[in-house]
């Protein structure tokens, strides 16, 4: 029994709507090797589909110890804590999900040489950062929709909690973000609900 092959036979039950089943090889895979935190990420989205939202949350906090750079994890809690109505735990969510993929482009940014040290003539070390890094950082996070949703539901939330203004920033930004070819009708219609055309 090898606990790779396990997460994977957990994975194809998940996505033919077998969650039961997911969620009994995603725990056996995770008894094997807990050290997976793609495993746990599993685990924690097979339960959040069938509303076991306590159980999920311990599964996602437990791939985000493992990993801290999983969208999937914040994107997942955010959107457990909006369906449980905890607005504020769903707003630090949804807006570390955006974090994680800034400081992903940026690091990829930086590794190309668009953001590099340099001596200021005071001798001080500093960031000089190129424009060339401006337009990869924004493409970089156009390169799928992934962004573009973490910004739409921050929007969402904002609008719940009654920040209006922070709600249309947010809702503009995934508008702005959104992947050539993809749809952005749902930001659309937020911004139409608050009165606002863009």
């Amino acid at each position: 029994e090898h606990w790779n092959a396990i997460f994977l036979a957990g994975i194809c039950c998940r996505s033919i709507g077998d969650l039961d089943r997911a969620i009994e090889f995603q725990k056996r895979s995770i008894s094997l090797n807990g050290d997976f935190p793609d495993s746990w990420l599993a685990l924690g989205i097979s339960l959040q589909l069938k509303e076991e939202f306590s159980d999920a949350i311990i599964a996602l906090k437990e791939a985000l110890k493992l990993d801290p750079t999983m969208f999937e994890g914040y994107n997942s809690l955010g959107m457990i804590y909006n369906k449980m109505d905890n607005l504020d735990k769903a707003l630090n969510n949804f807006d570390k999900a955006g974090n994680v993929l800034i400081d992903e482009a940026q690091a990829e940014s930086k590794r190309r040489g668009y953001i590099t040290w340099k001596k200021s003539d005071d001798g001080k070390t500093a960031y000089f950062v190129t424009e060339e890094s401006y337009t990869f950082v924004e493409g970089y996070l156009r390169k799928d929709k992934k962004y573009a949703s973490a910004m739409f539901n921050l929007g969402n939330i904002y609008f719940a909690m009654g920040d209006h203004e922070s709600a249309k920033d947010s809702l503009i930004e995934s508008i702005d973000f959104t992947p050539d070819g993809a749809s952005s009708e749902p930001a659309y219609e937020g911004l139409k609900a608050m009165g606002i055309e863009y």
